[in-house]
C-alpha cells in the first residue's frame, strides 16, 4: 500500500501543482472550472487508452516509443502554456479592470479557456498513464486489491491537497500582482518542460547530450525528496542535467521572457501608454 501511495502522490503532486498555478493564473475567467474538468476527464480517458497499448508504444521507435511520447506531450503542453502566458501579457489589464465582466470586456477571452482544458488534459494524460501502468503492474504481480485502493486514495488525496494549498496561497496575492507572479511561475514551468523533453530526446538518441552531466546535486537535493519534486515540477530542477538540457532551459527561458516582454510592450504602445515591461502591470 505504501509504495502505491508514494507513486500516486508524486504523480498527483505534479498534476496538482500545474493545475493549481494555471487556475490561479486564469482567476476571473468564466467557466474555467468546467474546462479544467473537461481536461481532467479527457486526460484520464487518454491515460487508460495509452496504458492499454503500452506494449506497442514501448516497442515503437526502436524501443524508445515511451520517451518520444513523453517528449511530444511535454513540448505540446509547454507550447500551450506559453500561449496562455502570452495571452495574459496582452489582456492582463483588461482582466484586472473588468474582472467581474471579463466575458464581455475581453473579446478573446474564450481562447485561453480552451487552451486550459488541453493543457490539463495533456498533464493528466502524461502522469495518469504512469499511474494506470504502475497500478496495473502492481495488481498483476500479486498486490491485494484493498491495499491498492487504499494506497491510491491516500496518494491521490494528499497530492491533490498540495495543489489546493498552492492555489489558495496564490489567490491571496492581490489581483493587480497575480498576473506578474503566475506569469513568471509559468515561464519557469515552460522552460522546465522543454528541458525535460530534451532529456527524453537525448535518451532516445534524437539529440546529443553535449555534456553527459553538467553537475550532480543529488546529495544536496534529491529529485525523490518532496522539495526536489516540487522544484522539478515548478522550476524544472534536475539533479544531474546534461549540457543539452541546461542549454535548452536557459535558451527557452531567455527567449520566452523576451517574447512576453515584447508582446506586452507592443500592446501598450498601441494603446498609447508608456512602453514598460509586461511584468510590471
Amino acid at each position: 500500500m505504501f509504495s502505491i501511495a508514494i507513486v500516486i502522490f508524486r504523480e498527483m503532486f505534479e498534476i496538482a501543482l500545474i493545475v493549481g498555478v494555471l487556475m490561479a493564473a486564469t482567476r476571473g475567467l468564466r467557466k474555467r472550472g468546467q474546462w479544467v474538468m473537461v481536461g481532467v476527464l479527457g486526460g484520464i480517458a487518454g491515460s487508460v487508452l495509452i496504458a492499454f497499448f503500452a506494449d506497442r508504444i514501448s516497442q515503437a521507435a526502436e524501443g524508445m516509443g515511451q520517451e518520444m511520447l513523453n517528449a511530444i506531450i511535454l513540448l505540446i503542453t509547454a507550447i500551450l502554456i506559453g500561449w496562455t502566458v502570452l495571452w495574459m501579457s496582452r489582456h492582463g489589464r483588461e482582466l484586472t479592470q473588468h474582472l467581474k465582466r471579463v466575458g464581455h470586456s475581453v473579446v478573446k477571452g474564450e481562447k485561453p479557456i480552451h487552451t486550459l482544458a488541453v493543457v490539463v488534459a495533456l498533464t493528466v494524460l502524461r502522469e495518469g498513464t504512469e499511474i494506470v501502468m504502475f497500478t496495473y503492474s502492481a495488481f498483476v504481480t500479486g498486490g491485494r486489491p484493498l491495499d491498492l485502493i487504499l494506497g491510491f486514495l491516500f496518494g491521490a488525496f494528499t497530492g491533490g491537497a498540495v495543489g489546493v494549498i498552492l492555489y489558495y496561497g496564490l489567490i491571496k496575492i492581490p489581483i493587480k500582482h497575480i498576473f506578474n507572479v503566475t506569469s513568471w511561475l509559468l515561464m519557469f514551468l515552460v522552460a522546465g518542460m522543454v528541458s525535460q523533453a530534451a532529456g527524453y530526446l537525448t535518451a532516445a538518441g534524437k539529440l546529443p547530450e553535449l555534456i553527459p552531466t553538467m553537475w550532480d546535486t543529488s546529495k544536496l537535493l534529491s529529485e525523490d525528496s518532496l522539495l526536489g519534486e516540487f522544484l522539478q515540477v515548478l522550476l524544472g530542477y534536475a539533479q544531474r542535467p546534461s549540457g543539452m538540457q541546461v542549454l535548452v532551459y536557459a535558451a527557452t527561458l531567455a527567449a520566452f521572457g523576451c517574447l512576453v516582454k515584447f508582446y506586452g510592450e507592443t500592446v501598450k504602445q498601441q494603446g498609447g501608454t508608456k512602453c514598460i515591461s509586461s511584468t510590471n502591470w
